[in-house]
């Protein structure tokens, strides 16, 4: 196991024969984003979000969901985030005075690792407030930058080259 992956005896059947084999397959475990904020002077924490993810990147993770649900709106609204409770829990304090508006964290069905649209009630739930408009610039890149892109992508993914 290096963390991320895990070596498992499998089966492999082909026709009528059976092969014992071992296989390197992606952990997945739950992770609780507790969100710490003030509302009417005083600190409060909830619970916001249930996620599968493989472990590792969880602050990015928990910033990440955070951002795209418009609870944070840029860096500096975060105070501090620490894992708590063992492996499984992290925690996002908001700077005081950041507004929350929990509401926008409405499901219908536990939150997962893909895009984000699941689970949303409506297409109008899908905006994300607060935020400006990226400028359009004419992207242009070398051909040196597009032949190095997917090795450079496949060296910081290891857990899929395991797997």
């Amino acid at each position: 196991m290096t963390g991320r992956s895990q070596v498992i005896n499998v089966a492999k059947m082909r026709g009528n024969l059976r092969e014992s084999t071992e296989d390197s397959v992606a952990i997945e475990e739950p992770l609780e984003i507790r969100l710490g904020y003030e509302y009417a002077g005083e600190r409060r924490t909830r619970s916001v979000s249930i996620t599968m993810r493989t472990p590792g990147d969880d602050e990015d993770l928990a910033t990440g969901f955070l951002f795209t649900e418009s609870i944070v709106r840029s860096p500096d609204d975060i105070a501090i985030i620490k894992p708590c409770d063992g492996d499984n829990t992290i925690r996002v304090e908001l700077e005081d005075g950041v507004d929350v508006d929990l509401d926008r964290l409405q499901r219908h069905f536990y939150t997962s690792s893909s895009c984000g649209v699941c689970g949303k009630s409506s297409l109008d739930a899908l905006r994300a407030t607060g935020l400006e408009s990226i400028p359009a610039i004419p992207a242009q890149f070398s051909r040196d930058v597009l032949v190095a892109t997917p090795g450079r992508l496949r060296a910081k993914q290891q857990t899929f080259t395991e797997t």
